[in-house]
């Protein structure tokens, strides 16, 4: 671990080493954008670690060309994005691994910074340390989501998992790849199980910003099925209420479609 500019009893804080995982295919712009926003933190990552699918748009040259000591990186097939989540955490030799994909940038230059002091400055090492984000809409517009409270994972994902800072050690087996759309938020789940969400950390500031429309948006109904069956076999949760969240989640989807106005005011206030 790096040293904290803050001390206890003058004597230094040993601060988090930080992977960055990103993965990506036939985006180098996208790429290019989540680079340099990484670039320009103040308090740098330990790794960043692109697992690229095999891109056809120079993504390879790109990165053979790129002159960053912190860059590892493969370009080959793979079995999806959490297929190629895992294969960038099984290189990550840090305490902390965030999954950043190509195209989305940290909030501001002092994220990594804030994130690390936060951690530094616990007696206990949370298994995942989340905050707030910005949702980008197609006309670029950035909306605020503020990130609800660990008890919030039986009903969903309290912030997007850019927004997610995950313990190494506490997701070494990585991600369940059966779920095509959620397994992100079949790990949170999984976590939260453990101790209710009482090793889980908020950082009040916005850490990331994201682009809207992405798979999930444009598979809703995969992503619905997918969050009932975490539910149950996850969570353990009962079928009765499991439906009944299925069903509020299949309502808000259409609301969201069809009544894109109440739908903002009711996300982000």
């Amino acid at each position: 671990m790096t040293q904290a500019p803050n001390a206890r009893n003058g004597t230094p804080v040993p601060r988090p080493r930080i992977a960055v995982v990103t993965v990506c295919l036939n985006d180098l712009p996208g790429l290019k954008r989540t680079f340099e926003s990484l670039r320009m933190q103040t308090h740098l990552p330990q790794q960043w670690i692109v697992t690229d699918g095999a891109s056809q748009d120079g993504t390879p040259n790109w990165l053979r060309g790129l002159d960053w000591t912190l860059l590892a990186w493969t370009s080959e097939p793979d079995g999806g994005i959490y297929d190629a989540m895992n294969k960038g955490l099984k290189r990550a030799d840090a305490d902390y691994v965030l999954f950043l994909n190509s195209g989305d940038v940290l909030a501001t230059p002092d994220v990594l910074d804030v994130v690390s002091n936060t951690l530094a400055g616990r007696a206990d090492q949370p298994s995942l340390l989340y905050g707030d984000c910005f949702e980008v809409d197609a006309g670029g517009c950035n909306h605020l989501r503020r990130a609800r409270p660990a008890s919030w994972v039986p009903i969903g994902m309290p912030t997007c998992h850019q927004a997610m800072l995950f313990r190494t050690d506490a997701i070494k087996n990585g991600f369940d790849a059966r779920y095509w759309l959620h397994a992100d938020y079949a790990a949170v789940s999984a976590l939260y199980k453990r101790f209710h969400g009482q090793d889980f950390a908020y950082v009040q500031v916005p850490l990331c910003r994201f682009q809207l429309g992405g798979r999930s948006d444009q598979q809703v109904r995969v992503l619905l099925r997918e969050s009932f069956e975490i539910r149950r076999r996850v969570l353990g949760m009962a079928a009765a209420p499991a439906l009944i969240l299925h069903v509020l989640h299949s309502v808000h989807s259409l609301v969201k479609r069809y009544v894109p106005i109440l739908h903002r005011l009711v996300r982000y206030g």
